[in-house]
């Protein structure tokens, strides 16, 4: 048996989870589904709507720490806000 030698992962490529609050209407809605809105934004970027709040619905969304710093500098605030404003338009505003 050889000594293994670990290597740590790339701190970009860990996944982290964030649990941000919704409006209950636009339930269900799942972190696959908004992992998608996130890399589609991040190829096309455009003017998002202002944050409509939080909500009393929970949501968890997993993505990697690169994606969600990236996703945070184009479109601007905060993570939670931001997907809000992301999720917001995708529903047409509501």
């Amino acid at each position: 048996m050889g000594y293994r030698r670990r290597v740590a992962p790339d701190p970009g490529s860990v996944r982290v989870s964030r649990r941000i609050h919704i409006p209950e209407e636009w339930l269900p809605l799942t972190s696959a589904t908004i992992r998608i809105w996130v890399y589609e934004y991040l190829r096309h970027p455009w003017l998002l709507p202002p944050d409509p709040g939080p909500g009393r619905a929970k949501v968890r969304v997993v993505l990697p720490r690169s994606v969600l710093a990236e996703f945070r500098r184009i479109s601007g605030g905060g993570a939670s806000s931001a997907l809000r404003r992301l999720i917001r338009w995708i529903y047409g505003g509501k």
